[in-house]
């Protein structure tokens, strides 16, 4: 089986789909938990912008 495909000139692979789709429904499970803990949206769209990039940073440190 091919792991990617292809949309033009931009090759799309599965387990990338699969970690955005994770993030993607994380995202929204929190959204949906946060006011039962009186955490303000903001904060986990902030917090969203600064994980995110540290955590594929910090993979690909821990990668090389």
């Amino acid at each position: 089986m091919n792991p990617h495909f292809t949309i033009g000139p931009l090759t799309v692979y599965y387990y990338g789909l699969i970690v955005a789709l994770g993030l993607i429904v994380t995202y929204l499970f929190a959204r949906v938990r946060a006011p039962r803990y009186h955490v303000p949206p903001a904060l986990l769209d902030s917090a969203l912008f600064v994980t995110v990039p540290l955590g594929v940073i910090g993979a690909r440190l821990y990668f090389v």
